[in-house]
């Protein structure tokens, strides 16, 4: 075990180091021919990808939307994208998935070198190929859903790593939408076709490629696709009850869950994203957000822990809890769920309530409702519009600090409104629909190495 673990820090400590831009170091550190010398290793190469690229935006989603409120012991942590006045200074995991990309095309080339050569290694090969291909998908979808606009195939998407074949002098330009699109569903069906049948849930398996057709085909508006991959997950994953619920949440129950990122000791604490190890809170769950709570809805008790919602010294003690800690040992430290079968119930409700089918649409979302409170009342829609808005109010609430928020806004062109307690003294209480702060920015270390970006592709505003 332990020589495993020091061909892996070797291969992704030497191969896989490059600049903080799309572009590569000119010196790889051990000969390609060196770096990979077996299955195995392809195999812990590809499990270094997946830890990289499977992220979510829990973080950002939630302090850049109406989720948190600033808490008084805060020092200072990321006030600046509370108030929505970051800049192209900020990057926005724009080198991190970048730097992820290039892992892949590197384990993709070196796979594919080692299948010719090798065989009988082939079928476990592909499998993994396939694995890969669908993880650039995913690391190319949450890249382009952040710094461009889905739903203009025209509009500028962003740069293509396309190649397998390493060009360390490579320039990427911004490229459109429309063929980030297409690079993206060519991975997807690689992958659909080959991933094997029996992937675990903590690594990228078929449905979590699902999952990512679902989650596309909602955002650029085709509806009918939403709707069909979201009910094959339905049909398959069973909701977490409301005694299994909370075992989710801390590790022991994957009820309801598709994929997950598993998390290990020593790693970056997912609890940690908005309150310090030492129990300082920088964030606190919003005084807008806990009152949508019914008293009986067990979310309220797993997500929070609630002091008092009248009194300012009772809100800054107000706790984010979702993410708790596997055990007292390990505080904090819990497995990203990337893909749970209540974010499908929502896909499929939004999908049908805007294609005209608001009783179908009102079933799903009471399905939520009906394992997560005793008592209750059935929802009902009367329009497109109330049906949207109730869509995204009882998604908020089931999947608050899981990465969705800031997307659901987005895509239906809706501001953030910040309730009165919730606000910033410094800072302001509404994003409206239309500010260029919804599009991040291409950060300006990009611009100033990539002789093929230049300042006419950074997004406006910025």
């Amino acid at each position: 075990m332990k020589n495993q673990v020091f061909q892996l820090l070797l291969i992704l400590s030497t191969l896989f180091l490059f600049n903080c831009d799309t572009r590569l170091d000119p010196i790889d550190k051990i000969p390609k021919n060196r770096a990979f010398q077996s299955v195995e290793d392809v195999k812990m190469a590809y499990l270094n990808c997946f830890r990289t690229a499977a992220t979510q935006f829990s973080e950002w989603s939630s302090i850049l939307t109406d989720d948190v409120r600033v808490s008084t012991a805060n020092a200072n942590s990321k006030i600046t994208y509370f108030t929505w006045q970051y800049t192209a200074a900020d990057e926005f995991r724009w080198y991190g998935s970048y730097r992820t990309i290039d892992d892949i095309n590197r384990t993709l080339q070196a796979a594919e070198e080692m299948s010719d050569k090798k065989p009988s290694a082939s079928a476990e090969l592909k499998g993994l190929m396939a694995q890969l291909h669908g993880l650039r998908a995913y690391a190319y979808w949450n890249l382009l859903n952040g710094f461009s606009r889905v739903q203009q195939p025209q509009s500028l998407g962003v740069p293509l790593k396309a190649e397998k074949h390493i060009d360390i002098f490579e320039m990427p330009p911004r490229v459109r939408v429309r063929e980030v699109l297409d690079f993206i569903e060519t991975d997807m069906r690689i992958a659909e076709r080959g991933i094997p049948a029996n992937v675990p849930i903590d690594e990228f398996n078929r449905d979590g490629l699902t999952a990512l057709e679902a989650r596309m085909a909602l955002e650029t508006g085709d509806f009918k696709r939403a709707i069909a991959k979201a009910s094959e997950l339905i049909s398959r994953y069973p909701l977490a009850g409301r005694n299994e619920f909370p075992e989710v949440w801390t590790d022991r129950s994957k009820a309801g869950v598709i994929m997950k990122r598993t998390y290990t000791e020593g790693e970056s604490k997912i609890g940690c994203y908005w309150q310090t190890i030492d129990g300082n809170i920088n964030f606190n769950p919003s005084v807008a957000l806990l009152a949508r709570y019914a008293d009986d809805d067990i979310r309220k008790q797993v997500y929070f822990h609630i002091v008092g919602t009248e009194k300012e010294e009772d809100i800054n003690q107000n706790q984010i809890a979702k993410y708790p800690g596997k055990s007292d040992e390990l505080e904090y430290l819990n497995d990203m769920k990337l893909v749970r079968v209540a974010e499908m119930y929502f896909i499929r409700a939004e999908a049908l309530a805007k294609s005209g089918n608001w009783t179908a649409a009102a079933q799903d979302v009471n399905a939520i409702r009906q394992t997560r409170m005793e008592h209750p009342a059935d929802l009902h829609f009367s329009s497109q519009k109330d049906a949207i808005e109730k869509i995204l109010e009882a998604k908020r609430k089931e999947m608050c600090y899981e990465g969705t928020r800031w997307f659901d806004l987005k895509r239906n062109g809706l501001p953030v409104t910040r309730g009165e307690k919730d606000r910033f003294a410094q800072g302001e209480s509404t994003l409206p629909a239309d500010d260029y702060h919804w599009l991040f920015p291409v950060p300006q270390g990009e611009i100033h190495v990539n002789d093929n970006i230049d300042q006419g592709d950074q997004n406006p505003g910025y």
